[in-house]
């Protein structure tokens, strides 16, 4: 694929305190940036970089702040300034006593504009990971079991190795310097990773890209066989979602198809393949019999042959992880809740 049709992931905003014509504004300005990012709107906890408008935050004890809607059907975020490390604009009126590095006019397209490029450039490193993943899973199983350096005019962009299932990424690394990038499969025992690369496992870079793009990268075979249970998902076991637990509890049970799944969930099609997608990347479900989980041992049955338990994702009792949609990044180091309207202002 040639650079200029590269598809580009998307980057997820969350906004707090804006008006119907106000986000309408926003939106208009994002989309017609001609850069290399698509930006789109998410909820406020899932998102990647975060606007806030000035004029409706309210500073409350303990480093605390409460943006009020500017909707009323809305509620109360509560943002702990201690605990951010998302990127963060805030449009003026700043509050007197919040101090924040990146600010702008809403009603200044230019500066506007600017706080948007600033935080583009904020996320460069999310964005970074994003552009490997997305070459990674392009390449798919010819990179299977391989030792890689991607280079670009002699420079080391990233390194990866897929017996071990993980990447390595330079600091300083742009995402369009991969584009045309040299991609050189090494002998099995070149497996030094650079020591100032960023290391992330492989499941994880795919699971965060799935979750950035709108391309389908569920395999056919998904939409129309069984789905089988294969193992614990390979990433962080925050980062899955109330219904990513719930379909890993029904395969675990008994293998089922999509249909059987959306049925059994209520969840629309297109969210439920993109938690199953997310779900494949992770190795977590496969739709080969022979890799499922304890697959000696699994009769054949009319309705799909039933599984070993999943137990060591099982939430306490009355516990969720309250989260529809996941972002997995900076979600270690950031606390943003939905207050009621009523007895928090």
């Amino acid at each position: 694929m040639a650079d200029g049709t590269r598809e580009q992931p998307i980057l997820w905003l969350g906004l707090a305190g804006f008006d119907a014509d106000q986000r309408s504004r926003l939106a208009d300005i994002l989309q017609a940036r001609d850069g290399h990012v698509r930006w789109q709107f998410s909820a406020f906890g899932d998102a990647d970089a975060w606007i806030i408008h000035g004029a409706k935050v309210q500073v409350v004890p303990g480093a605390t702040i409460n943006i009020h809607p500017a909707i009323p059907t809305q509620r109360i975020t509560r943002l702990s300034l201690l605990d951010v490390a998302k990127p963060l604009a805030m449009a003026r009126p700043l509050p007197l006593s919040v101090g924040v590095s990146l600010s702008f006019d809403l009603d200044d397209r230019a500066s506007t504009i600017a706080a948007i490029v600033v935080l583009e450039q904020q996320l460069r490193p999310l964005r970074a990971r994003l552009a490997l993943a997305r070459d990674i899973i392009r390449r798919g199983a010819k990179l299977r079991h391989g030792i890689y350096h991607v280079s670009r005019d002699g420079r080391l962009l990233a390194a990866m190795n897929f017996r071990k299932g993980v990447a390595g990424l330079s600091p300083d690394l742009q995402p369009h310097e991969l584009a045309g990038a040299a991609w050189d499969r090494l002998p099995v025992t070149s497996d030094t990773m650079p020591p100032m690369f960023e290391v992330v496992p492989v499941n994880q870079l795919s699971w965060t890209y799935v979750l950035h793009t709108d391309v389908g990268l569920l395999p056919p075979s998904y939409m129309h066989r069984l789905i089988y249970y294969r193992g614990a998902p390979r990433v962080p076991a925050n980062w899955l979602t109330d219904t990513q637990l719930a379909l890993l509890h029904m395969l675990a049970t008994r293998a089922a198809t999509f249909e059987a799944l959306a049925e059994r969930t209520g969840v629309a099609d297109e969210q439920l393949e993109k938690d199953l997608t997310c779900l494949y990347f992770a190795s977590a479900i496969t739709s080969t019999p022979s890799k499922a989980a304890h697959p000696a041992s699994v009769p054949r049955e009319e309705h799909g042959p039933s599984v070993t338990p999943l137990a060591d994702l099982v939430p306490a009792p009355g516990e969720t992880t309250g989260r529809m949609h996941t972002v997995p990044l900076y979600t270690d180091s950031f606390r943003a809740s939905q207050a009621p309207d009523s007895g928090q202002a």
